[in-house]
Order: structure tokens, then sequence, then C-alpha cells
């Protein structure tokens, strides 16, 4: 799944999506793999946010951390707390992770 997402987010950087007039990235993606447009959405914000928490981009990429998890951790981590809140990803499952970080 990081792999995949981390294609997405070149993909749209690159913008060759825009030469079928596609309206977005977006758009592109789930109409050539044939699902929801929200989900591709996700999959780039997702994308988007890993470029900047690094430290969980890498343990995404190497399966230290769920899909699940960075799909939460990207919505509230930074530069600053990234590190923070891998610890306790690794600590807690995925269903309680919010719970634990209120």
């Amino acid at each position: 799944m990081a792999a995949l997402i981390g294609l997405l987010v070149d993909f749209d950087v690159g913008g060759q999506w825009a030469f079928d007039h596609a309206p977005s990235c977006a758009h592109w993606v789930a109409d050539r793999a044939d699902c929801e447009l929200a989900t591709v959405r996700e999959w780039l914000r997702i994308g988007h946010a890993l470029l900047v928490v690094d430290e969980v981009a890498r343990r995404f990429a190497d399966g230290r951390l769920s899909y699940t998890k960075v799909r939460f951790l990207t919505r509230v981590a930074d530069g600053d707390n990234q590190h923070e809140l891998c610890a306790l990803a690794a600590r807690f499952p995925a269903a309680r992770l919010p719970v634990e970080l209120a």
C-alpha cells in the first residue's frame, strides 16, 4: 500500500493525468482503477502528508505501521510530533490509537 500511495503522489505531481483531460489525478485514477473517488482522494491526501512526516513514511514503507494507523497519523502528525506519535502507534492497536492520543 505504501508503494502504491507513493506512486500515486508521483503521478499527481507529474501531472500526466491531465493529458487525458481528467479534472484531477483522483478522477483519473478512480476511473481506471474502478474505485471510489473518495478512496483515491484519501490515498492522495495520505501520500502528500507523508512527504512532510518522513518517520511515519519510513515506518509505513517498511511495514512497521499499518495503513489504518498511517491514515490516522497523517491527520495529526507533523515534523515535531511524528516520532512521539509513531512510538504510541507501535504500542497500541489501530482501533485504540485515536482514544490513546486523545
